[in-house]
């Protein structure tokens, strides 16, 4: 048997000079046209591109180190690439790159359902199979499997840890995204279906945020100021709950109005330990990496039959009474680059 070649890495740092590299040697037609149908490499040193939802983000990061490792385990080389910031406009250019460089398959995190697929089009005329993570495009029969949460049953596991907090009863605020973004308006609809279950909670209002600190900061401060008699607040994400347990702080509500998140990056969890954040909603981050990767192996291999159209893993639910424990502190997301 051929010997493997050792896998090529990318450290998150060098995304943006990978994109460089890539859009300067493609030229300008990579938004314009498709390459030929990727040529199949030996099975043992397929190329596997890897999009992330954005560079500074500790749950990208995760996937990212875990996806090198099961590369590493298949003999595959990862391509490693995200944007500096989040937005789906800034993925456009970076997954354009990475079709131009055909690699034997591309796993993609998408920062919202549709702007990436006329990319992802191309990328299926040319052959290359798609392995997507996290976010879904609307249209998953651009993609051979989808792996990620399901975000409505997600947000009931948060829905049901609310109502346990605050006792069943009284008035709860829910900041999400911005109208319209999928992931988090399901997981707010999901979690309205977990306080189903306590006739005693009215929820007061939704504010928008955007996927910023300071925006949720800004989102948490007009509920409490609009309702006093506030008792809790969902956050459709982890860094939204940053900033609207700060905001609930420095209301000096700690305690008195209760902050459920999404997601748990280090800040969340330093909040969840200080009590400021009183419960949260996990993903598995680890799993994610280290499947797509196995199942864009499998494609290459021409074992698709082994692939699922569609995974979902549980949620992990996790309060601050037992976020140090061994079983939830295995699913923290952590910073550190691929290698």
């Amino acid at each position: 048997m051929p010997k493997k070649r050792a896998p090529t890495r990318f450290g998150l740092a060098g995304s943006g000079l990978l994109l460089a590299l890539l859009v300067c040697w493609s030229g300008s037609s990579i938004a314009a046209t498709a390459p030929e149908p990727a040529a199949k490499l030996p099975v043992q040193h397929p190329v596997i591109a890897l999009m992330g939802i954005y560079a500074a983000n500790a749950f990208a990061q995760t996937i990212a180190r875990a996806a090198q490792r099961e590369a590493d385990v298949l003999g595959a080389q990862l391509i490693y690439s995200a944007p500096s910031t989040f937005g789906g406009s800034n993925q456009v250019p970076i997954l354009d790159a990475l079709l131009a460089r055909r690699a034997n398959a591309i796993i993609v995190d998408l920062d919202n359902s549709t702007e990436l697929n006329p990319t992802l089009r191309r990328i299926k005329a040319a052959g290359i199979p798609i392995i997507n993570i996290d976010n879904a495009t609307n249209d998953l029969s651009l993609v051979d499997s989808f792996i990620g949460v399901n975000g409505v049953e997600a947000g009931k596991v948060a829905g049901q840890a609310m109502g346990k907090l605050i006792h069943g009863k009284g008035k709860v605020g829910v900041i999400g995204v911005a109208p319209g973004n999928e992931t988090s308006e399901g997981r707010i609809n999901g979690f309205l279906a977990g306080l189903k279950g306590y006739p005693g909670i009215s929820v007061v209002a939704t504010e928008y945020a955007g996927e910023s600190q300071a925006g949720g900061a800004s989102a948490a401060t007009a509920l409490l100021t609009r309702y006093p008699d506030l008792r809790g607040v969902f956050c459709a994400t982890g860094i939204i709950a940053g900033g609207a347990g700060r905001a609930v702080v420095i209301a000096g509500e700690k305690g008195k109005v209760i902050v459920v998140g999404f997601d748990a990056p280090p800040p969340e969890v330093k909040l969840m330990r200080e009590g400021i954040v009183s419960a949260t909603v996990m993903q598995q981050p680890r799993l994610y990496g280290k499947l797509s990767v196995e199942y864009a192996y499998d494609e290459v291999e021409g074992k698709a039959s082994l692939v699922k159209k569609l995974v979902h893993p549980p949620a992990i639910p996790a309060t601050a009474a037992d976020i140090d424990s061994p079983e939830i502190r295995k699913f923290w997301y952590t910073f550190g680059e691929a290698r």
